[in-house]
Protein backbone atom coordinates (compact mmCIF):
# COMPACT_ATOMS: atom_id res chain seq x y z
CA UNK A 1 0.00 0.00 0.00
CA UNK A 2 2.96 2.27 0.79
CA UNK A 3 3.42 2.79 -2.85
CA UNK A 4 -0.30 3.03 -3.97
CA UNK A 5 -0.68 -0.08 -6.01
CA UNK A 6 -3.05 -2.14 -3.52
CA UNK A 7 -6.63 -0.91 -2.84
CA UNK A 8 -6.76 -2.76 0.47
CA UNK A 9 -5.04 -4.22 3.62
CA UNK A 10 -5.70 -7.71 2.25
CA UNK A 11 -4.04 -6.72 -1.13
CA UNK A 12 -1.08 -5.47 0.27
CA UNK A 13 -0.21 -8.25 2.46
CA UNK A 14 -1.24 -10.92 -0.45
CA UNK A 15 1.10 -9.20 -3.12
CA UNK A 16 4.27 -9.85 -0.31
CA UNK A 17 6.76 -12.25 -0.89
CA UNK A 18 10.55 -12.72 0.60
CA UNK A 19 10.95 -11.92 3.59
CA UNK A 20 7.20 -11.70 4.55
CA UNK A 21 6.36 -14.71 3.36
CA UNK A 22 5.46 -16.54 6.18
CA UNK A 23 2.94 -13.42 8.00
CA UNK A 24 1.32 -13.73 4.04
CA UNK A 25 1.19 -17.46 4.79
CA UNK A 26 -0.54 -16.97 8.10
CA UNK A 27 -2.83 -14.51 7.24
CA UNK A 28 -3.96 -16.96 4.54
CA UNK A 29 -4.43 -19.67 7.12
CA UNK A 30 -6.69 -17.49 9.02
CA UNK A 31 -10.50 -18.11 9.50
CA UNK A 32 -12.90 -15.43 8.25
CA UNK A 33 -13.96 -14.60 11.48
CA UNK A 34 -10.29 -13.99 12.65
CA UNK A 35 -9.21 -12.17 9.10
CA UNK A 36 -12.35 -9.40 9.60
CA UNK A 37 -11.13 -9.49 13.29
CA UNK A 38 -7.32 -8.35 12.19
CA UNK A 39 -8.20 -6.12 9.45
CA UNK A 40 -10.83 -4.16 11.62
CA UNK A 41 -8.15 -3.52 14.10
CA UNK A 42 -5.32 -2.40 11.10
CA UNK A 43 -7.62 0.16 9.84
CA UNK A 44 -8.55 1.32 13.41
CA UNK A 45 -4.45 1.94 13.80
Amino acid sequence: MHDGRAKSVTEAILWHGGEVKSAKDKFKKLTATERSELLEFINSL
